[in-house]
């Protein structure tokens, strides 16, 4: 069985990835009752299964991107996944064939009762999985959990909606595994990702005129610059703060501001890449906008403006 063009389906929907070395001809062959090969056609797909590679943390240590690739290919002798994502969100193509890594189980868990999903343990034959490099330690980041939604979101687009999107912990009924592990909200996030093609949920943004944020000032800071990041003249938020000299202000003050410019607040784990996407920025524009480069870091709290 073979799933053509996904390499396509990948591209189309301006996912990065890799085409690993010899992902076409990579196969996991799977026997039937009377050992002949299973030679089933792509529509017999049904399903994706999301997966966290649980690997030993040393593997993560190493900070690499997908430390588990290797493994992934054929650490027991064959693919386990057709796709991996790595910690940046950079997704590598495996197989253009679904590997072992279902394990046994079905979906829905009423045995293999006509009309399942899933028969009873052919997770291997009727679903492709997709896993991030992750773990219960080292839990997905912010860039996994995003492309994962894009690829499902390609993936459901490709196969018209039709694909049932299971964790391989509710697949095996949580018995066996409990993967994927560390994902935000679990599996009911990640189907509603899947659905939206984006991890996040739409912004919540402030224009003005706008709610007031709190602002709490940092060394260096002036009116002048601080005005600037929000858009707004350094005299307005003088007067809503009822400052008498502009020029006193300390680091540590809080100060009120009603932004004229929509903004976003950094959160832990936030990049130009991730915040870009939801609002519709290429990162580079986003880092100019707030007189940046792509390549310096960002930390909770800071402020960067959208326009």
């Amino acid at each position: 069985m073979s799933i053509p063009g996904i390499g396509r389906v990948l591209k189309d929907a301006g996912i990065e990835h890799t085409l690993t070395d010899g992902w076409r001809d990579r196969i996991w062959v799977r026997l039937d009752e009377e050992g002949r090969p299973y030679n089933f056609d792509w529509t017999d797909i049904r399903a994706v299964t999301v997966h966290t590679t649980e690997s030993d943390p040393a593997a993560f240590r190493r900070g690499e991107d997908a430390p588990t690739l290797q493994w992934v290919i054929a650490g027991q002798g064959y693919h386990t996944y057709s796709l991996l994502i790595g910690r940046s969100g950079h997704v590598y193509v495996i197989s253009a064939h679904p590997g072992a890594q279902a394990g046994f189980g079905a979906w829905p868990h009423t045995g293999n009762a006509r009309g399942s999903v899933i028969p009873e343990d052919q997770g291997n034959s009727y679903s492709l999985g997709v896993a991030m490099d992750a773990s219960v330690q080292y839990p997905p980041t912010r860039e996994q959990l995003e492309a994962l939604a894009r690829v499902l979101h390609a993936l459901q687009n490709e196969w018209g909606g039709e694909l049932t999107i299971i964790g391989h912990g509710e697949y095996n009924n949580f018995q066996v595994r409990t993967d994927p592990t560390g994902v935000p909200g679990g599996m009911d996030a990640v189907r509603a990702a899947a659905k939206r093609g984006t991890w996040e949920k739409p912004a919540h943004t402030q224009a003005a005129p706008a709610t007031a944020l709190s602002y709490v000032v940092r060394p260096g800071d002036t009116l002048s610059k601080i005005g600037r990041t929000f858009g707004i003249p350094a005299t307005v938020i003088a007067k809503d703060n009822k400052i008498a000299d502009p020029n006193k202000i300390v680091a540590g003050q809080e100060l009120t501001i009603r932004p004229g410019v929509r903004v976003h607040v950094v959160d832990k784990g936030e990049s130009f890449w991730g915040i870009g996407r939801r609002y519709g920025l290429t990162p580079e524009r986003l880092a100019a906008l707030n007189g940046k480069k792509t390549s310096d870091t960002i930390y909770p709290g800071d402020i960067l403006r959208l326009a």
